[in-house]
């Protein structure tokens, strides 16, 4: 039976861990419930549920699935009618190396007590800095933690880490990828505007080669390429991953607002369209344009980003104020607004809400041990 490879991972780690959360109930005597979600939708695409049921948990992990099971001794009953109920979430582009550069934030804050069980930190740690990831984040944190490596060996410890050509280091990347498998999953290269000598696609071509090297997959930040773009996809391949894909800057649409021919290939071939919010990478223009449903949906997180949609961590903040000029005003109650692009800097993303609709996961005690 052939090994399989990281890229094999990435790709069907939803339906591995899915499965893993919300595994069939084993034949034999029902076993007694500490805790039963009663009435939720669930959803779990491994086992092609889509239905309402409830959820039986037995010592920290989930028991039975079914219709109206029996609640009788059973410690704590948790009302779920009208609400999505999943196995964990994953995310596969985070920024949780806190400390490290200006994007980092905990890890467990954006995964475990928000219903994502696992994320990937896309490039946040380089070769150099790795060792640390590792011990003191990966290691460390209750969320399932991977790690897409930073193809500069300095990693996102600078604005620009593709600054120095010399710092983009084939041998190291590779040494590092083989040397930590269970976490090093994949390669992540930001086309950023002020690569040394505009050499962008020499940067492609090493990313390609250790890619290559090690079997992983790469994951693209698009935005700052100096190349057009068709000429960078030229060195994805199937199971390659182009993130911030729906951003308007350096995006997939050509001078025209077009899609290039070349995405549309490259996707039919394979290659993962993400969306990467954060907070300024989603442009509806741009989505309407691509007709097309982006391929996974995930959120860089960054302390700033992070406190539009979480006021349990810093106070809760009016979007920026509209330039001089702009015919939209800011609402003095706290809501947000659906606001174009042209007048806010972060596109029409923020939705009609106030701090107290902000939708939140809670997790069951013990249920994602």
């Amino acid at each position: 039976m052939p090994q399989t490879t990281r890229r094999a991972f990435l790709c069907t780690a939803a339906t591995a861990l899915a499965a893993a959360a919300v595994p069939r109930p084993a034949l034999g005597a029902r076993r007694a419930h500490d805790t039963v979600l009663r009435g939720g939708r669930v959803l779990d695409p491994a086992q092609n549920i889509d239905g309402v049921m409830d959820i039986g948990i037995a010592a920290g992990r989930i028991a039975e699935i079914g219709p109206s099971l029996p609640t009788e001794g059973v410690r704590r009953v948790i009302d779920a009618r009208g609400k999505l109920v999943t196995p964990g979430l994953i995310d596969i582009h985070v920024h949780v190396y806190p400390g490290v550069n200006t994007l980092g934030i905990d890890p467990d804050l954006v995964g475990i007590s928000r219903g994502v069980t696992a994320v990937v930190d896309a490039g946040s740690a380089g070769a150099t800095t790795f060792p640390a990831f590792r011990d003191h984040v990966a290691r460390a944190a209750r969320t399932r933690v991977y790690a897409a490596l930073n193809m500069s060996r300095i990693g996102m410890t600078t604005s620009n880490e593709l600054a120095r050509l010399e710092d983009v280091d084939v041998e190291a990347v590779v040494r590092t990828l083989e040397a930590d498998p269970d976490v090093a999953v994949g390669i992540k290269v930001r086309m950023l505007s002020g690569i040394e000598g505009g050499q962008d696609l020499e940067v492609m071509r090493r990313t390609r080669e250790a890619a290559d090297a090690t079997g992983v997959p790469i994951t693209l930040h698009i935005g700052g390429q100096t190349s057009p773009l068709p000429r960078v996809l030229e060195y994805l391949r199937p199971g390659d991953v182009l993130t911030h894909a729906f951003r308007r800057e350096g995006s997939i649409l050509d001078a025209n607002g077009r899609v290039y021919p070349e995405v549309r290939e490259a996707v039919a071939n394979g290659i993962w369209l993400d969306i990467g919010h954060g907070r300024g990478n989603l442009d509806f223009d741009v989505t309407t344009a691509t007709s097309r449903a982006p391929s996974s949906i995930s959120r860089p997180t960054s302390p700033n980003s992070w406190r539009w949609v979480c006021p349990s961590i810093g106070r809760w903040k009016h979007p920026p104020r509209p330039r001089p000029g702009s015919s939209t005003t800011v609402p003095s109650s706290g809501h947000w607004r659906w606001v174009r692009r042209r007048t806010w800097p972060c596109s029409r993303s923020w939705r009609a809400t106030t701090p107290s609709q902000t939708p939140r996961v809670t997790p069951v005690p013990g249920a994602c041990a």
